[in-house]
């Protein structure tokens, strides 16, 4: 009898371990088509949770291919969906839309996302979205939760903002990132959104680029647990950039001057041989916009009372 009931609290305890362990999403992120790593986190995450309809909407989706959140499970998994983009570019920089694979040119703005998701007959419950537009993500993902629920959000925000600052643009139906450090949200906004919205945050790409969210029902109901999971302190990420270019701290003076002398060298070289180095020059403008455009940032607080 003894050792039945050692049998049992065994068992019992083991069951218990398995269902509170924590996953840790650094050890799955894979690139396979997606920007970073988002391919093996995606697919780790519906691995936990699973699917019900396999439904995608990623906007803006660029060409629907490179970099593409959603690809990889189009075509390894069979899922479908939406794809929309302002431009719509393809290879060969021409506008384009493109019925194989459900994309459509369109300008996403908060007023009009939910007319958009009804003209191209998107679920009311889906399972993931991806907002990547580079400036009003955070009140487009807002404008969703009137009448749409995806299981899962990917989210890009901006990393420029370090985890106890809360910023976020100032609304602008109109906006185009003009490749400053003028876009988006920080992480602690964003996290204050997916709360109101009943989101978990659990997890930011090791690149500091975009942020994944489940919603609490699904967690609950599928009794997983993420490593870190709500702790915006330890679940944030430093831009990468810093590291990429190894400079000096963002307030640096000598960072600054730098900065401009190698954006200025990058810029003689792509006139003289007409190419392109249009990633570093862009982190370099970033940094030297950035203490000028901070100040035209509000506090999420300001949008969501």
């Amino acid at each position: 009898m003894l050792k039945k009931i050692f049998i049992f609290y065994l068992i019992s305890g083991f069951i218990s371990v398995t269902k509170s362990e924590e996953i840790d999403l650094r050890n799955y992120e894979i690139r396979r088509i997606s920007q970073n790593g988002e391919d093996g986190v995606l697919e780790k995450i519906f691995q936990l949770i699973g699917t019900t309809n396999k439904y995608y909407v990623e906007f803006g989706a660029g060409d629907g291919n490179a970099g593409s959140n959603v690809k990889w499970l189009r075509e390894k998994y069979e899922w479908r969906g939406l794809l929309l983009d302002g431009a719509c570019y393809s290879s060969l920089n021409t506008l384009t839309d493109s019925s194989d694979i459900n994309l459509h040119k369109e300008f996403v703005t908060a007023e009009n996302i939910c007319e958009l998701f009804e003209k191209y007959g998107v679920p009311q419950e889906f399972d993931l979205i991806s907002i990547d537009i580079d400036g009003n993500d955070f009140y487009v993902w807002r404008a969703l939760n009137k009448k749409y629920k995806p299981r899962v959000v990917v989210i890009e925000y901006n990393p420029n903002f370090n985890f106890i600052e809360d910023k976020v643009t100032k609304y602008n139906p109109e906006a185009n990132w003009d490749y400053s450090a003028y876009f988006g949200a920080s992480i602690l906004a964003l996290f204050k959104l997916g709360r109101t919205l009943g989101y978990s945050l659990i997890y930011a790409e090791s690149t500091g680029n975009n942020l994944f969210f489940v919603h609490d029902d699904i967690l609950k109901k599928s009794k997983v647990k993420f490593k870190d999971m709500n702790n915006i302190a330890k679940i944030y990420k430093p831009v990468l950039q810093d590291v990429v270019i190894n400079l000096p701290a963002r307030n640096s003076v000598y960072k600054e001057e730098y900065c401009k002398i190698l954006l200025q060298w990058i810029e003689d070289i792509e006139k003289k041989y007409n190419i392109c180095f249009q990633r570093h020059g862009l982190i370099i403008k970033k940094f030297l916009n950035f203490q000028t455009v901070v100040e035209n940032f509000i506090s999420s607080e300001d949008v969501l009372g």
